[in-house]
């Protein structure tokens, strides 16, 4: 019995980047990557230089959005619910725990 191939991207930012607006952060030690799909794609919101529309064009089988965590969490949730709803392939990711206020 085989085991199926999974192709996997993780876009990752760091929560100390996020809280103090810094934005997207990268790990020194990785080189950059460029994946042309996979089965999941997840974006943390809203963040400049992330064109959403493009990434619609690589191949992956599910693709999310997430609200950026900090001071503009509400914010950023509505912003990642109204992309959801005007581009349905993409799905809204959410951290219950911290809309529930448990950090």
């Amino acid at each position: 019995m085989s085991t199926p191939t999974r192709r996997s991207f993780l876009q990752s930012t760091a929560a100390a980047a996020a809280a103090t607006g810094a934005g997207l952060a990268t790990l020194p030690a990785l080189p950059p990557v460029h994946p042309s799909g996979g089965d999941e794609l997840k974006v943390v919101v809203p963040q400049a230089g992330i064109d959403l529309a493009a990434l619609e064009a690589l191949d992956f089988q599910v693709r999310r959005v997430q609200p950026m965590d900090g001071p503009d969490l509400a914010a950023n949730t509505e912003w990642a619910v109204h992309w959801c709803l005007a581009h349905p392939r993409w799905q809204l990711s959410l951290q219950t725990h911290k809309l529930l206020g448990i950090r």
